[in-house]
């Protein structure tokens, strides 16, 4: 009984999978066309999880919410009157939201390519669970593009095309022995999409995670850096961020992975 629960998990998660990369690609599949797909590529493979009927297929229609095999696409940036604007995330924003966050930390370059729809399925479904909750030291903020005339931003109306940004912050606690020993903010997650990046997005979403910060009563804050990635830490410099330590772990020196740096920011109330 578990071996064939395991074929089914298989399978659903393949079907899943696939289907989004070839939605994006501009393909629509049914249960029956999916099917077919998979004995053409699949079986050949993994002939242990060839499917005796197309059940299983069928149940990726009614568990998966459609939309979420919607691809959002991104409008790029005009100069006339056009801008961003902050807010709170909401629910709607998940798809865009986990389509720039897999983008950002993931690619698609590569094998990449093959398992980003359910790296992107994962984020979509951690940062689902995480709005959900109700702390009130938590927030998600989101970037979304802006137009309108004489001043008075209109926000963009066309559904998917909108949200450019995102970060997320939240309180973090630390061992008595550990620098900064109490609960302090920390940001996570801040990631623009390809088109949007250096328009100062990033910048914003600092700023406003800081002022925020503030307002929880903290005159600190912090976050993670990769050692290797450059942009990301000039911009936090000359954001006023500064090395606090560096995180050692094995895979830093045993597999030549980049290390973490802990960067630290005095807040000014």
């Amino acid at each position: 009984m578990a071996k064939y629960a395991g074929i089914a998990r298989f399978i659903f998660n393949w079907g899943l999978g696939t289907r989004i990369v070839l939605y994006c690609e501009g393909l629509k599949l049914n249960a029956l066309t999916l099917k077919k797909f998979f004995n053409d590529r699949a079986k050949p493979i993994y002939p242990c999880a060839y499917p005796k009927n197309p059940v299983h297929f069928f149940q990726i229609f009614g568990i998966v919410n459609p939309s979420f095999f919607s691809s959002p696409s991104h409008k790029q940036q005009t100069s006339g009157g056009s801008g961003f604007a902050l807010r709170v995330a909401a629910p709607k924003d998940l798809m865009q939201l986990a389509d720039i966050l897999a983008l950002s930390f993931h690619g698609r370059d590569g094998f990449v390519n093959w398992v980003y729809p359910l790296l992107r399925l994962g984020i979509y479904e951690d940062l689902k669970n995480r709005l959900r909750c109700r702390s009130e030291h938590y927030i998600c903020l989101v970037a979304e593009t802006v137009s309108g005339d004489s001043g008075a931003p209109e926000r963009c109306t066309s559904p998917g095309e909108c949200v450019a940004g995102t970060v997320e912050m939240a309180l973090r606690s630390r061992l008595a022995w550990q620098v900064p020993s109490s609960d302090y903010p920390y940001l996570s997650n801040l990631a623009v999409h390809p088109q949007y990046r250096r328009l100062g997005i990033a910048r914003q979403l600092l700023c406003s995670c800081e002022q925020t910060a503030v307002q929880w009563g903290f005159s600190e804050i912090y976050l993670h850096v990769l050692e290797n990635n450059h942009a990301a830490r000039q911009l936090y410099y000359q954001a006023g961020y500064r090395l606090q330590q560096v995180d050692g772990h094995w895979s830093a020196w045993l597999l030549g992975q980049p290390r973490r740096l802990f960067l630290r920011k005095q807040l000014i109330s």
